[in-house]
């Protein structure tokens, strides 16, 4: 049975520039995949001429930022279509911490300037479907018989690596919806809409068995008109501090993202003249606390 916890992400205090565009983060929805996010526009936080010594990696705490909806990456899959031999629709499972909408194309790109809207590729064969869910954790998703892509009528690499102009074979938009959101006036339309929103980008490979497998490319998240991307957080379902064995890991290490050791021996580490990642032996850079709260 999956940990039940508030929907949240974390989201790391400093400049993104300054960790190398790397920003602290946990899995909107499961402890199953928890995640870290990069920021994709430039931070609004006032720019501080500060170095840290490379002999001293800093540890840093982390500020929650809620998200609302969060497709699982690791239950998308393309299911062959009973009724159209040749034709695979798209399922995933996606928890929701309210309503909302689920926007599908195949081979499009999205717009988040102007709304976060999908820009089909080829309008007249492929234009974006749109369903409605409900709040709820463990949701699934079918897209209806009929819906899906013929994947024999593109070029191989169209499917597999997307087109001209940010274009990929498979965009998944799922916005949340709330009245709260409409309640302000003040707000512009744009706003309203980019309140919480998650693109997930992916990409499609047929196999000689006629199965078809899709792997995620890119996840964004779009919170209040500032853009992350969506990265795997790794260890973090493992309970014990690998160096301690005995407290729980808490620490985040940065560029690597392995989320190995507790805060105690995060603390007497930052006095190492060299401080290697305890599992990939990769320089570490900075250390990040993350709080996976229930």
């Amino acid at each position: 049975m999956r940990p039940h916890f508030r929907p949240h992400v974390e989201i790391h205090r400093r400049a993104a520039w300054e960790l190398g565009a790397f920003v602290p983060a946990v899995s909107p929805m499961s402890l199953a995949s928890p995640m870290l996010l990069s920021r994709s526009t430039p931070s609004r936080e006032k720019h501080v001429d500060r170095v840290a010594s490379p002999l001293r990696p800093p540890l840093e705490n982390a500020l929650t930022i809620r998200n609302h909806v969060n497709i699982l990456k690791t239950t998308l899959r393309m299911e062959a279509d009973e009724e159209n031999p040749g034709s695979y629709v798209v399922s995933f499972s996606f928890d929701a911490d309210m309503a909302g909408s689920l926007r599908l194309c195949f081979l499009a790109r999205v717009d988040i300037g102007t709304g976060c809207r999908i820009l089909p590729w080829l309008p007249d064969v492929h234009e974006p479907m749109q369903v409605s869910f409900v709040k709820g954790h463990g949701q699934k998703f079918k897209q209806a018989l009929g819906m899906g892509i013929y994947l024999d009528a593109f070029d191989t690499k169209l499917v597999e690596e997307g087109g001209p102009g940010s274009v990929y074979p498979l965009v998944i938009l799922a916005r949340t919806s709330s009245s709260s959101e409409h309640a302000n006036e003040r707000n512009t339309l744009e706003q309203r809409q980019n309140h919480n929103v998650q693109v997930t980008q992916a990409a499609m490979r047929k196999k000689g068995n006629g199965h078809c497998d899709v792997h995620v490319l890119h996840q964004i998240l779009l919170v209040d008109n500032v853009q992350y991307e969506l990265h795997d957080l790794y260890g973090a379902k493992e309970a014990s501090c690998i160096v301690c064995m005995s407290e729980t890991r808490q620490i985040a290490l940065m560029p690597c993202r392995h989320m190995c050791i507790c805060n105690l021996c995060a603390t007497a580490l930052t006095t190492a003249k060299t401080l290697l990642c305890p599992l990939c032996r990769q320089s570490v850079q900075a250390m990040l606390r993350v709080n996976i709260g229930s």
